[in-house]
């Protein structure tokens, strides 16, 4: 069957556990789904799971902005078009205090620091990973339109638990890896092709 919203998801990781006589199992779907959801997002790095935040910022905003919503790693951080540098905690603490144009950053807690404390007003813009939720509410996203294997497996093997001795499990999550690798590698060969090879620091 066709896997293109929250509830053919919840159909399709139903039929394959293939419990229909088990009602616990069956309520726990929508767990499993969020369970497999969350390491999916740790793991992918595609086109459709990066966004871009843009914002003006006073100087009198200070030296964080508040991570977006999904938020899970930066690619990118710039201001006014200038890549940062980002630093370990101890490299960016050890920096003297300084007011001046950004030139690294921290993640701190649920915002990104810059150092030096910005002088002026300037744009900041990130580049990032995100992840998604789906829910009876949010029920498509770009990531479940071109990975629904993925969402589908990662479920299955969040599922391992309550299945115990499914031999189907292992086979789960070879798929789920497959998946994954599949999708990050044409990811990676997108990202670079029709261009000369460039070398660049990671941000």
């Amino acid at each position: 069957m066709a896997i293109s919203n929250y509830r053919e998801l919840q159909q399709a990781v139903a039929d394959w556990i293939s419990r229909s006589d088990d009602d616990e199992i069956l309520t726990r779907v929508p767990d499993f789904i969020r369970l497999g959801e969350a390491r999916l997002f740790r793991e992918l790095r595609i086109a459709e799971n990066s966004s871009i935040a843009v914002t003006d910022r006073l100087a009198i905003d200070g030296d964080e902005w508040a991570l977006p919503v999904g938020y899970r790693q930066a690619r990118r951080f710039y201001i006014n078009g200038l890549p940062l540098t980002r630093l370990t905690d101890v490299q960016f603490f050890s920096k003297p205090a300084k007011v001046g144009m950004p030139t690294s950053f921290i993640r701190y807690g649920d915002t990104l620091k810059v150092w030096p404390v910005p002088d002026a007003d300037y744009r900041w813009m990130l580049s990032y990973w995100r992840s998604f939720e789906l829910s009876t509410t949010e029920t498509s996203n770009a990531v479940l339109s071109v990975a629904p294997d993925a969402y589908l497996f990662g479920a299955l093997v969040a599922a391992e638990p309550f299945l115990e001795n499914d031999q189907r499990i292992s086979l789960w999550e070879s798929q789920f890896a497959n998946a994954i690798e599949m999708l990050n590698d044409a990811a990676s060969t997108e990202e670079i092709s029709g261009s000369a090879s460039i070398s660049s620091a990671a941000y």
